[in-house]
């Protein structure tokens, strides 16, 4: 393996101890059977004529040109048809690595275009993410106590709990949705959260973007993570579908569903039966995620119906 590697890294040398061996069997060959170069005519060693002696020579001379000629141009001819074929070898070699590396850097340049669009998204989603949390803490804020004693209109509860009490109190869900869509807060809230919930699968579904689920998965389950489970229900409320697909916010469930949105919802008791039976019962299960409660809880109301 050794004697290989040298062979490779020194192919030149080698190269040229073949070439020259080659020349010394072809030499060799020659002063064998041609008598040599040198003439050994009997009649011109004990002539005094010089014309014999430089007739020998030329003749010789002749007969070297004429043999040389003859190997070596047949030689050379092929040795340069196997130096075309290296170099296009070679050519064929540099332009598949010309090709891999031009391929490389396209690839590099279309990762750091992805790169550069995760960034410009990530700027809007956090924007859209602070206007979000403003709105949340608006609405889920509870003024400090003690109360003053003469501030009989004080409100002592946000407008999440004051909405969550009315509307889960319903007599159905229908009554239950116009109830939080009188409360402007509320709703505004609401519709802040569609936005940036539709600005996620927007956004990170474009191919220079986002190339699988779980990246949507976890820039909404972020968004998810502010919520509490009053305003989980607050939400599948607001996003009851009456009308079916024709309704105004089916496009807003089918994001609920995507995102798995009330996968930390916690059940509520009894004293809340009917709308919460009617919210498991509209929304598929893929919206309750893992919530193995929730689950069970759908599947016992779908099989009494």
């Amino acid at each position: 393996m050794k004697i290989w590697n040298w062979i490779k890294d020194n192919w030149w040398v080698v190269f040229l101890v073949i070439i020259s061996a080659f020349l010394a069997v072809v030499v060799w060959h020659y002063l064998k059977y041609f008598n040599g170069i040198f003439p050994d005519s009997d009649a011109c060693i004990n002539s005094v004529n010089n014309d014999c002696k430089l007739d020998v020579f030329r003749e010789k001379f002749s007969q070297i040109g004429d043999y040389f000629g003859g190997v070596l141009g047949a030689i050379f001819s092929f040795l340069s048809f196997i130096f075309l074929i290296l170099t296009f070898q070679l050519n064929k070699t540099e332009l598949s690595l010309s090709r891999d590396e031009f391929s490389k850097s396209a690839k590099a340049l279309a990762e750091q275009a992805k790169i550069l669009e995760i960034q410009k998204f990530e700027s809007t989603f956090f924007s859209l993410l602070g206007q979000h949390n403003r709105l949340l803490d608006k609405i889920t804020y509870t003024p400090p106590q003690p109360l003053p004693p003469n501030n009989l209109f004080y409100s002592y509860s946000s407008s999440v709990s004051a909405s969550y009490d009315e509307a889960m109190g319903a007599s159905s869900i229908d009554e239950a949705k116009e109830i939080i869509l009188k409360e402007q807060d509320v709703s505004q809230y609401f519709r802040v959260l569609y936005q940036v919930l539709k600005f996620i699968n927007t956004e990170l579904n474009r191919d220079d973007v986002c190339d699988n689920f779980s990246q949507e998965k976890t820039y909404s389950s972020l968004v998810r993570s502010f919520l509490s489970n009053d305003v989980y229900y607050l939400l599948a409320i607001n996003c009851y579908c009456k009308l079916g697909s024709n309704d105004l916010f089916y496009g807003y469930k089918r994001l609920l569903e995507r995102y798995s949105f009330f996968e930390h919802m916690v059940i509520e008791n009894d004293e809340y039966r009917i709308v919460v039976k009617q919210i498991f019962n509209h929304y598929e299960s893929v919206a309750f995620g893992a919530n193995q409660d929730c689950l069970d809880l759908k599947t016992f109301w779908a099989e009494s119906l």
